[in-house]
């Protein structure tokens, strides 16, 4: 089973995947992120996790219109202005500040006109307050995405993962918790955001001042070409990314619309389960943008070509495993919710198949924005959200959370197909090998061996203790011999050596 060819990379590579490693490793701070919506789910009620979700989707899109693209454009500014003694970097800086703090008082007003038509629209009430509490966290969220942006590309990624999968959760779990068993509070959920976002934007601001020079961002006036650089940039990127996020939540949209707000609640625990899986290509992507940058820019894609090749294998391993864990396991898993949360386990194992293919090329992504090809990433964003909205309203009023996982499904698996076909035909990489077949043979011996064990226990009486026994023996089995088994020689020692210098 095991590959016997070797790879040689080139010298990004390892700056790649410590840097990715760096925000993976992060990630784990997501974890309050579980016991935010366990709080939320469990102990508030279905009906207010329902509608904190369709609310904070709602935010969350409002958010990537306001910052406008920053977070790639700053990054581009850094890159290709940090040896240099002048002041377009700062320009860009504060030209994206005005923008974002513009488009954040535009949104307050908007939601506080407008807020009681959109929840009558959802045919959810309550919504009109909860907005009105999120809205006014839009200026600090787009504050540290600005300020941090500028970290990223000087390739630190560090400061990123800190606040954005650090302080912030954690300042999120503390306050909904503060809130609501100390106070009684319902709506705990928002005035907690509003928190964690004005704390993370205050850390941000530190950070930026230890890098560069916040006095010159105020000392230097944006030109008409500085904003000329951000509209054309910035548009198709922030619609890109507008479609991304909607992606990730995409199904809560008509969910939201055409059933109550206990299965939208249902659907939503299924995609936050999902999208762990997307953490992934969320760590890579920040610290291969200025990579990308730098060999496009020297004309360097045989380098860049080996690097996607093991992006994708070890992605694939990773999801997969993922997966064979959720197929076996998803019902524990939504148990911890509540019992009624376990009767979507099977639209559970359908959505986190298609995240799994769809994840595993999503690291295509940057390399296609950053070698100038914006709308073209746009366009399969678009085309994920019309099949999916086109199955759901199919599906959802007939199947509900089930028509949703197979809007869901079928989207991740045609926009996959294409970003291949772009990477292949387009940007003439062809990263993909035929060694990528071993993953399925491996993971498929694992579902065998664990299922069969599973399904050999039900009933007994020590039942659920030997199930969380073979949880973390799973875990521990699958890496330790996909490390062994599935990784070749140069691959371990690529990834053993991200721990050996500071990133």
């Amino acid at each position: 089973m095991k590959p016997t060819q070797n790879t040689v990379f080139p010298p990004e590579t390892r700056e790649v995947a410590r840097g990715a490693f760096v925000n993976l490793i992060g990630n784990l701070g997501k974890i309050s992120h579980f016991g935010f919506d366990i709080i939320a789910a469990r102990m508030m009620g279905q009906h207010i996790f329902g509608y904190y979700s369709t609310t904070y989707l709602i935010m969350h899109l409002s958010f990537i219109v306001c910052y406008f693209g920053a977070h790639r454009l700053i990054i581009d500014y850094v890159v290709k202005n940090k040896n240099e003694d002048n002041d377009e970097l700062y320009r860009g800086v504060l030209s994206y500040l005005i923008l974002s703090f513009l488009l954040s008082g535009l949104l307050v007003l908007v939601i506080y006109l407008f807020a009681h038509d959109i929840a009558l629209a959802l045919n959810k009430p309550p919504l009109e307050k909860y907005l009105k509490i999120l809205v006014w966290s839009a200026p600090f969220y787009c504050c540290t995405t600005i300020l941090l942006s500028a970290t990223r590309g000087l390739k630190i990624m560090k400061f990123w993962v800190l606040i954005r999968t650090g302080i912030e959760p954690f300042t999120d779990l503390i306050m909904i918790a503060s809130l609501f068993f100390a106070l009684g509070l319902y709506s705990a959920p928002f005035y907690a955001k509003v928190i964690s976002f004005s704390l993370g934007a205050a850390a941000s601001f530190y950070i930026f001042q230890k890098y560069f020079s916040i006095r010159r961002v105020f000392r230097v006036k944006p030109r008409i070409l500085t904003w000329k650089r951000i509209s054309t940039f910035g548009f198709p990127v922030m619609t890109a990314d507008f479609l991304s996020i909607v992606t990730l939540r995409l199904d809560i949209i008509p969910l939201s619309i055409l059933v109550p707000s206990a299965q939208v609640a249902v659907f939503q625990v299924i995609l936050n389960i999902g999208n762990i899986m997307r953490n992934l290509p969320q760590a890579i992507d920040p610290i291969m943008m200025p990579i990308v940058v730098e060999m496009k820019h020297r004309k360097d894609l045989r380098a860049l070509e080996n690097i996607y090749s093991t992006l994708i294998r070890i992605g694939l391993f990773l999801c997969f495993g993922f997966f064979v864990f959720i197929s076996v396991f998803g019902d524990l898993l939504l148990s911890l919710y509540g019992n009624d949360f376990v009767a979507g386990a099977a639209a559970l194992i359908m959505v986190c198949f298609g995240i799994m293919i769809h994840t595993t090329f999503s690291s295509i992504e940057p390399v296609l924005v950053m070698s100038g090809f914006p709308y073209l990433n746009l366009f399969n964003n678009l085309f994920f959200v019309v099949v999916n909205l086109t199955i759901d309203f199919l599906l959802i009023p007939s199947y509900g959370i089930y028509g949703a996982a197979i809007g869901s499904l079928s989207a991740s698996i045609s926009t996959s197909v294409i970003q291949v076909v772009e990477l292949y035909f387009i940007l003439k990489l062809k990263p993909l090998r035929w060694n990528l077949l071993y993953i399925f043979l491996f993971g498929l011996v694992f579902f065998v061996f664990f299922a069969g064990m599973d399904n050999f226990m039900a009933g007994t009486f020590y039942y659920m203790p030997i199930r969380i026994v073979c949880v973390c023996l799973y875990l521990f089995v699958y890496l330790a011999v996909g490390w062994k088994w599935y990784l070749n020689r140069d691959e371990r020692k690529l990834f053993s050596s991200m721990l050996t210098k500071k990133m």
